[in-house]
């Protein structure tokens, strides 16, 4: 399970990355500003102030927004499972 998250992190990061899909406001992006943004959006936090996501992109974070909170109530799901037993 957490490898798949992982793997989904470094997916989506590399889509930002390489269709230029988030925007900071100062700069360039790099890498790792992909993967902050990346963490963030599957996380399901507050986006990060200064970096946002531009054009398709922005529907790109809203499914990975998504699929991060799915993921959430499936872990959510097989802890109570285990604990109850």
């Amino acid at each position: 399970m957490v490898v798949c998250i992982i793997g989904t992190i470094f997916i989506f990061a590399w889509e930002y990355y390489t269709h230029g899909g988030i925007v900071r406001d100062i700069g360039n992006t790099t890498f790792l500003d992909n993967l902050y943004f990346s963490t963030f959006a599957l996380a399901g936090r507050t986006l990060p102030d200064n970096i946002h996501p531009a054009g398709l992109c922005r529907y790109v974070a809203l499914v990975e927004n998504l699929i991060g909170y799915m993921s959430l109530a499936l872990f959510v799901m097989v802890i109570g499972r285990k604990v109850v037993r």
